[in-house]
């Protein structure tokens, strides 16, 4: 299964900004990072964060194929990964076998992200 990937839309009265860049990531590498981020921290099957029925939610979601929302992530400042936006998201494709994802990132973090985490894959594929 492609995972339909969409950039989360701006609310009312936001149309004007610029949109945020879109990046692709690879999951192994983004997983390295996240693993040492401590409390928010999403572990295999949604474990250690608090919040297990939104690993399963979106776990229905993926699999009814309807276009998913990018998650938006960073670097804090030990330049280790962190999410604003989707780390369930991201723990659910990583767990199902992906290789990639798309992420929305800030334009001052974009590049740094592409040195240290780029992928060249473009497709999130669920084996």
């Amino acid at each position: 299964m492609i995972v339909l990937w969409e950039v989360q839309p701006f609310g009312d009265g936001w149309e004007d900004l610029e949109p945020e860049p879109v990046v692709w990531l690879d999951i192994a590498k983004v997983e390295e990072s996240f693993a040492r981020t401590g409390d928010h921290y999403v572990g295999k099957g949604g474990s250690g964060a608090g919040q297990p029925s939104r690993y399963a939610n979106i776990g229905r979601h993926f699999r009814s194929r309807r276009p998913t929302w990018m998650p938006h992530l960073g670097l804090d400042a030990s330049r280790m990964i962190s999410f604003t936006d989707g780390r369930h998201r991201f723990a659910w494709v990583r767990d199902h076998g992906a290789a990639a994802i798309p992420v929305t990132t800030s334009l001052a973090t974009e590049q740094q992200l592409l040195r240290r985490f780029g992928s060249a894959l473009r497709e999130t594929i669920l084996p």
